[in-house]
């Protein structure tokens, strides 16, 4: 992946995207925030739930 520039896209800088994307889903009552971790979780849940297997997610998450 690379930025608007042509550079590599950075870890720090994918976070930085998912944050700003998504602040808005932020919880202020419940105090609990979106985060890249969560994104890979759910994505690993819903992976598991339609039968695939448990190691498959480790590669593209």
């Amino acid at each position: 992946m690379f930025t608007a520039h042509g550079q590599a896209l950075t870890r720090s800088g994918i976070y930085k995207i998912v944050r700003r994307h998504a602040a808005s889903l932020d919880d202020a009552r419940t105090n609990r925030r979106v985060s890249p971790h969560i994104f890979r979780h759910t994505a690993a849940v819903h992976l598991l739930e339609v039968g695939g297997p448990e190691v498959s997610g480790q590669g593209p998450l």
